[in-house]
């Protein structure tokens, strides 16, 4: 995924219902700093270490549902 604009998201949001937006930052920083609407939290790095979340692919296909899903 390339990386883009919070004007180029929210576009790409509002063309596309089926698009899934997926906050990688902490659980912290993703309630207590802010989110777009409607994203879902699946952590990269986890706390307290900062370690690579093991199950963050298995997290993320979970949510898409399907293997197609933008």
């Amino acid at each position: 995924m390339k990386h883009l604009t919070p004007e180029q998201a929210h576009a790409a949001l509002q063309s596309d219902p089926e698009l899934l937006l997926i906050d990688c930052r902490t659980e912290i920083e993703f309630y207590y700093i802010g989110h777009p609407v409607g994203a879902v939290n699946i952590e990269w790095h986890q706390l307290p270490d900062f370690e690579v979340n093991p199950t963050f692919v298995a997290e993320v296909e979970r949510e898409a549902g399907r293997t197609d899903r933008p």
